[in-house]
Parts: structure tokens; C-alpha cells; sequence
């Protein structure tokens, strides 16, 4: 984590036994610690691949919302909400 220079977002399946979800939440932390702008979303119910189309639906909408925001681009389509953290603080 600490040669990650760059934002991240992070989708973790609660159920998932292949990454394990402390694993996604410490790099998250990691990032965090360094200033890095990152978002972890984590769903409920998902393994290693999301099967639920809610989930992928969400994970696609939540992908769209953090390039918007990170790349600071503006169009009048709504965004879902979605915690990016450190990203103004990356901002000055």
C-alpha cells in the first residue's frame, strides 16, 4: 500500500474467501494514513465476483461516481452518493 500513489477504489464481497474483507480495509486505512484520496464500497452477501445485479449495478454507479469526482468532471446525469476519502484534502 504505501508505493500506491494514486486513487483507488476498492469493491469487496463480505463473503468473500479469496480476498478477505480485513484485507481491503487495511489497505483502505493505509491509504488513508498517506493522504490518498480512496473509497471502499463492500457488499453484503458477495464473494470473490459479484453476482447480484443489484450489487453489480451499484458497483458500476459507484465506479462512475468516483471518476466524476476524482476527475473532477461535471455533467447533469445524477451520481450516487459515495464517501471519498481524503479527496479534499488532497485538493489543498
Amino acid at each position: 500500500a504505501e508505493r500506491i500513489d494514486r486513487p483507488v477504489i476498492f469493491f469487496q464481497g463480505l463473503d468473500d474467501r479469496i480476498v478477505l474483507p480485513q484485507q481491503s480495509r487495511q489497505m483502505a486505512a493505509a491509504l488513508r494514513d498517506q493522504g490518498i484520496p480512496h473509497a471502499l464500497v463492500e457488499f453484503e452477501g458477495e464473494g470473490h465476483g459479484f453476482r447480484s445485479a443489484d450489487t453489480i449495478i451499484t458497483a458500476l454507479e459507484s465506479e462512475h461516481a468516483f471518476y466524476r469526482r476524482i476527475l473532477e468532471l461535471d455533467c447533469e446525469l445524477p451520481m450516487r452518493k459515495l464517501d471519498i476519502h481524503c479527496l479534499d484534502e488532497s485538493r489543498g
